[in-house]
């Protein structure tokens, strides 16, 4: 299936909150998309998803197609982006856009106006996403990734303040 094949109504037109029910599908997903480096902790979906700040869609059939898996930090006030990503058969629709939209503007609500997140220095159409959305470059993480021989083992460290 490519993107050609969806039709363009086949997901449900706005994120939701993400449920522990949705692990599973979460960590296929994630698998899928990263592979190797794809692996988490259930605990990881699991705290994240409790603070009620994490989204998904779904297409029509119930599957999740897009994460956006939010971890709050009470210490520094801020959200970090833990898992985002988007299928790759419902990707060039505005979902990522979409869905990383909807959960600035949730987590504003609440009062958290800081987000940063890490992303492989190779993954420029990512970090080109990111800076679309006024993400900065805080630093550079050497080997984070450990499954991967540099230079995609390298990540930045991104961050965003939407309270300027």
């Amino acid at each position: 299936m490519n993107n050609n094949d969806i039709n363009i109504v086949d997901y449900i037109d706005q994120p939701i909150l993400a449920v522990v029910d949705d692990i599973p599908q979460m960590d296929e997903l994630t698998r899928k998309i990263f592979g190797k480096n794809g692996r988490f902790a259930k605990s990881i979906y699991k705290s994240a998803i409790v603070q009620n700040l994490s989204y998904v869609y779904k297409n029509k059939d119930n599957k999740i197609i897009a994460i956006c898996l939010n971890r709050y930090e009470s210490d520094e006030n801020k959200v970090e982006i833990d898992i985002f990503c988007v299928d790759e058969n419902y990707r060039k629709r505005g979902l990522a856009k979409k869905l990383l939209l909807h959960s600035i503007e949730n987590c504003k609500t609440k009062g958290i106006y800081n987000f940063c997140l890490n992303v492989s220095i190779t993954n420029i159409t990512a970090i080109n996403f990111y800076f679309k959305f006024g993400f900065k470059i805080e630093r550079f993480i050497n080997d984070y990734y450990p499954n991967d021989s540099p230079p995609d083992s390298h990540a930045y460290v991104m961050v965003l303040n939407k309270a300027e």
